[in-house]
């Protein structure tokens, strides 16, 4: 079937990507009654009244099942990594069935599920038919969430795990299987950061202004740079909580000096040691944020705009970090579009079109895709371009002629971002 997507500018160019690659999780509104809910080590007792369906349980008995890690996978349809994951929990559970029991949970109902299921060609195609406890009020309270997916991990009945889909691996089922508990980072989306100048205990006295750095932070919502004033005291709080280094410094540029393009790996230059230990290369998530990721957090009694107060936070970054970042300009290896005549052709039908609105937007999203070089575009084509999937420079050039555009492999200059450590070149 023919798609048609239609990316606007560089905005656009960048949620498709992040749609097509990584899918936004779903949000949940509202604060709910904390206090009931379960915390690691709590004993789960099931609520009355749980609604099944799909999979091969007409109902639920939980002690049957008292012998095996139970899973709740607290998810929305609207979620799209919710559904993305699904298949691998249907391997899992089809692997693991005599050890294991994945349960999807949803405040959705069943009239709902049943058109989603029915009519979803990436679950029909993957064959996920894992029970659905739908209409759920009851295990959302004893296990609350913002974000969905948000999985649950229970084992001899007690709350072992309340944590992130990521970690819902194959290696940590088999672990809490054979050694009853597990320590994994906790999912809460309610959580708090700690004070971080508690950190200095009573070193520092009284002292209600200043800067501190931590690690990660155990059940703590990852936060990217804000500011916050406190109403009682007046202070201007800045704060990032479990971000990378790398985010934590490219987030507090873009207050300061705002780019028009997306920072992809091609756009930085390591001056480093290690760059694994700045930034998650392998998209390993939570796993990697415990051991690499940083809280950061400024109380001042000086009132500065962001831009001035962002200049300060980057200031502290560099020094506690013992690193710099800046921007330059480099010659790099690149596909540049050029004008050239217009070749006509017989039109035929591509699959997975997007429109583009002309030749600046498409030389936008190809470098954030990063699977191709980055594009410098010369041709300056402001009409709408149609382009379907292509795998290199032939099949593209083939598509861009009849626009007036050839591709050639160049060289051509781009800004990018550096980090580098003291003492390195």
């Amino acid at each position: 079937m023919k798609r048609i997507i239609k990316i606007k500018h560089l905005v656009w160019g960048m949620v498709a990507h992040v749609l097509l690659f990584h899918m936004a999780m779903a949000q949940s509104q509202g604060t709910p009654d904390l206090s009931r809910a379960l915390k690691i080590g709590d004993t789960f007792v099931p609520p009355a009244g749980t609604q099944v369906m799909r999979g091969e349980m007409e109902a639920i008995d939980w002690e049957l099942l008292e012998n095996k890690v139970i899973i709740l996978d607290f998810f929305d349809t609207y979620c799209g990594t919710c559904i993305a994951s699904m298949p691998h929990l249907q391997e899992l559970q089809d692997k693991h069935s005599d050890k294991l029991q994945i349960f999807n949970v949803t405040w959705q109902d069943k009239k709902t599920l049943a058109k989603f299921f029915a009519t979803n060609a990436f679950i029909k195609e993957h064959k996920v038919n894992l029970p659905v406890l739908y209409s759920d009020a009851a295990l959302k309270s004893l296990f609350p969430y913002r974000a969905a997916p948000h999985i649950v991990m229970i084992y001899k009945g007690r709350v072992q795990a309340v944590t992130f889909n990521r970690l819902l691996t194959e290696e940590n089922v088999l672990a809490l299987y054979h050694a009853g508990t597990i320590d994994l980072p906790s999912k809460n989306d309610f959580g708090e950061a700690l004070a971080l100048s508690s950190s200095a205990g009573n070193a520092i006295g009284n002292i209600k202004a200043g800067a501190w750095i931590t690690g990660y932070q155990n059940g703590v919502p990852t936060r990217s740079l804000t500011f916050e004033r406190d109403t009682v005291n007046g202070l201007l709080k800045s704060t990032i909580t479990n971000r990378s280094i790398y985010r934590s410094l490219v987030n507090t540029w873009a207050q300061i000096e705002p780019r028009e393009y997306f920072v992809t790996n091609q756009r930085v230059e390591w001056k480093v040691k290690d760059s694994s230990v700045y930034k998650d290369f392998e998209q390993n998530g939570e796993g990697w944020d415990s051991k690499f990721a940083i809280c950061y957090q400024r109380t001042d009694f000086v009132n500065r705009d962001n831009v001035s107060q962002a200049k300060v936070v980057l200031s502290d970054l560099h020094r506690f970090l013992g690193l710099k970042s800046y921007w330059k300009n480099k010659v790099m290896d690149c596909w540049i579009f050029r004008p050239c005549t217009p070749k006509s052709g017989e039109a035929k039908a591509l699959e997975n079109t997007m429109k583009f609105e002309g030749s600046n937007a498409l030389a936008r999203f190809i470098g954030i895709t990063g699977r191709f070089p980055l594009v410098m575009d010369q041709a300056k084509i402001p009409e709408d371009i149609l382009v379907g999937s292509f795998s290199g420079i032939e099949e593209l050039n083939i598509q861009l002629q009849a626009y007036g555009i050839e591709v050639i492999q160049g060289e051509a200059e781009f800004e990018v971002f550096v980090v580098e450590e003291d003492g390195c070149q």
